[in-house]
């Protein structure tokens, strides 16, 4: 009997985007003249490093439950949103053994649900181990502050986007709840409790949306 090899799925995840620009730099040198299984990737990098965290009982360079979206001057940091690979085994196996190692690092109740926790983490980790560069070093420290309502409520109106994207209209909150994790999106009780009911999140992420293609217009005349 042959066993087939479990397929990777496409999990969404923030990231830092001066990190990301870094990593996807030193990216697109080294795989220059490799073949296709030699081949550099976002996932393949964040996979890597876990396992190597893992492994090697490397402790978090922060609290991975901890949202800052600040730096300690005021201006925000800079996020992009993206795609990794991953195998759901993979991904399962990480949420819990980093959720165990949180718990047991910072003595708080973290349980770790989203590629988001951690993808920062590895490529910070990748970027130390090959000496390139980190710009946003206070991301990873105390000296960020916390905004975690406003950080939040950004998540969810841009997952919701997200999720409108993927099926060309507004979702129902059966759908919703179905198809939440494709998009790195909260549940529907948390929504509730940010936005005070389901049809007012959409009337937020209706404004949302306006706003971002008002300021890319914006930009595009300039």
């Amino acid at each position: 009997m042959i066993r087939l090899k479990e397929a990777k799925a496409a999990f969404q995840t923030t990231m830092l985007n001066s990190l990301h620009k870094t990593v996807s730099d030193y990216i697109d040198k080294y795989n220059k003249d490799k073949g296709r299984l030699e081949r550099l990737s976002f996932g393949k990098i964040i996979e890597s490093e876990i396992n190597r965290m893992i492994d090697e009982d490397i402790p978090f360079p922060c609290n991975p439950a901890r949202r800052v979206t600040r730096h300690k001057k005021g201006g925000k940091y800079k996020l992009k949103r993206s795609t990794i690979n991953l195998r759901p085994s993979t991904f399962t196996y990480f949420n819990e053994e980093l959720s165990k190692r949180a718990r047991k690092q910072f003595h708080e109740d973290v349980e770790i649900t989203s590629v988001n926790a951690y993808a920062n983490i590895a490529l910070y980790l990748f970027c130390k181990r090959n000496g390139l560069p980190v710009k946003d070093e206070s991301y990873f420290s105390f000296k960020g502050s916390r905004d975690t309502q406003e950080f939040e409520k950004m998540e969810a109106l841009e997952s919701m986007l997200e999720m409108e994207r993927m099926l060309c209209k507004r979702p129902t909150v059966r759908e919703w709840e179905e198809l939440k994790e494709k998009v790195n999106g909260p549940s529907y009780s948390k929504l509730v409790s940010i936005f005070d009911s389901y049809s007012k999140a959409w009337e937020a992420a209706n404004k949302y949306k306006s706003k971002k293609t008002q300021g890319e217009e914006n930009e595009e005349g300039l």
